[in-house]
């Protein structure tokens, strides 16, 4: 008889991140009390890539177009010199300044291989949208859910493929694991966001394979990524 294959802890957190940190970490800029008195402004709201400084602060705000913004408030953050993905609603000045509303963490788990993960589990969710930026795939999605516990999600790294040619497809897959305990009640949206540019050095291509209620579906991003010329398969 084989023993029970014990859980590591590393493993089990490697999925729940995502998903955790996307609820814990929102970060909300509070009005002055001059601005309580000013009509709301027009905000535009992205995805971006956050920087923090050493002393866990947001230190710069990148959209996916490489233009840098700089913050008109101090904003902290748990870790120091490092870079998160984030889903930002911010209203532009003059210059490269912004005021930023709302600033509000996106998981983007770096593929793992199937070895780092206790059960391949796919359990379905529901496709918003998905697109290409330069350095992610991007997923809007939508899963079933009470928050009675937490989902589970991540990226498998199912294998690096070569074609005749020579060209390199790394084939990845969406998990998702939904909880027993945690009914189908009603649909909750969020984000997650296939870091491609683990990849740059190495493929020349990214299959991303997502299980919907309705069947699997397989989303492509050629390396590096040209906005003009590089849309979704």
């Amino acid at each position: 008889m084989k023993k029970p294959t014990k859980r590591n802890p590393q493993h089990r957190t490697a999925l729940l991140w995502a998903l955790c940190t996307l609820f814990t970490l929102t970060l909300t800029a509070c009005l002055d009390d001059d601005d309580a008195q000013k009509p709301y402004p027009s905000l535009i709201t992205e995805l971006v890539e956050v920087n923090t400084n050493g002393r866990k602060q947001v230190s710069t705000i990148v959209s996916d177009d490489g233009t840098i913004y700089m913050p008109t408030k101090t904003y902290g953050y748990s870790v120091a010199d490092t870079t998160f993905r984030a889903l930002c609603a911010y209203e532009p000045l003059a210059g490269q300044s912004i005021n930023v509303y709302q600033l509000q963490a996106i998981p983007a788990p770096k593929p793992l291989p199937p070895s780092s993960f206790n059960a391949l589990t796919k359990d379905p969710i529901n496709i918003i949208s998905v697109w290409n930026s330069p350095r992610y795939i991007n997923v809007y999605f939508s899963y079933l859910t009470t928050h009675a516990a937490v989902h589970a999600v991540g990226f498998c790294e199912d294998s690096i493929t070569v074609s005749d040619d020579g060209l390199r497809t790394a084939h990845v897959s969406l998990l998702h694991s939904r909880p027993g305990e945690d009914a189908e009640s009603y649909s909750e949206k969020t984000y997650i966001c296939l870091p491609t540019y683990v990849y740059k050095d190495r493929c020349d291509s990214v299959a991303l394979t997502i299980t919907t209620y309705r069947d699997e579906q397989t989303f492509g991003c050629r390396l590096p990524f040209d906005p003009k010329n590089n849309e979704m398969k």
